[in-house]
């Protein structure tokens, strides 16, 4: 009995030291492992930590050369109303002139005159201008025409430029310029464009504008 109480005495002693061993064993595989999985992880996050540094860094990139462009767009657009401000202002003060001397001549040499005239009036009127605008106007402002259109289909052409320019802040007399019409027309103009956008007398037609697009 003695001999099979030490025979299970060191039977339990023995397993108890392989368990406590294998307990040790497993604890430190378990602490190696969580290490390893945190190591990894450390890694994971601090590629993703790149990554999104590196796009942040594409989309500011990105976000300057747009405004870059934008920027340019915009001095395009600025520099080509300039142009037809200054074109029609020169060409209004020539007619003026034109109308002046016609006065003073002999009949024979107002035809030339006139012929002079016509030729202006057509410079005034034509659409390249116009279409060379709409287009540095649409690189910018691209979805302006197609609101004003769905706000009021019967908006005309006239009236589609006079928000144009609204919409670059011009004032009365540089718009009447452009324009090729009298500056207290401008007046009328912005009145009857008010009634088209259902907008009330005292509307800031401005303000609407420019919070377009």
């Amino acid at each position: 009995i003695q001999k099979s109480r030490e025979k299970i005495l060191l039977t339990l002693i023995v397993g108890g030291s392989i368990a406590f061993i294998l307990i040790v064993l497993f604890f430190l595989y378990k602490r190696k492992l969580d290490k390893k999985l945190r190591s990894q992880q450390e890694l994971m996050l601090l590629k993703e930590k790149e990554l999104a540094e590196t796009n942040l860094e594409k989309a500011r990139l990105k976000e300057e050369e747009l405004n870059k462009s934008i920027l340019y767009k915009s001095k395009q657009l600025s520099m080509h109303a300039l142009h037809m401000m200054q074109k029609n202002t020169i060409l209004q003060d020539i007619q003026s002139n034109i109308k002046y001397v016609s006065k003073k001549v002999a009949t024979e040499d107002r035809s030339e005159l006139k012929r002079l005239n016509l030729q202006i009036n057509q410079s005034l009127r034509a659409d390249r201008d116009w279409d060379l605008f709409r287009m540095y106007f649409q690189d910018i402002n691209s979805n302006f025409y197609q609101q004003l259109s769905e706000t009021s289909p019967e908006l005309t052409t006239h009236d589609h430029r006079l928000c144009a320019l609204i919409k670059l802040n011009m004032n009365s007399k540089e718009m009447a310029s452009v324009l090729n019409v009298a500056p207290n027309s401008i007046k009328s103009s912005r009145y009857r464009l008010k009634k088209k956008l259902g907008l009330d007398i005292e509307s800031d037609l401005e303000e609407y504008i420019r919070s377009m697009n």
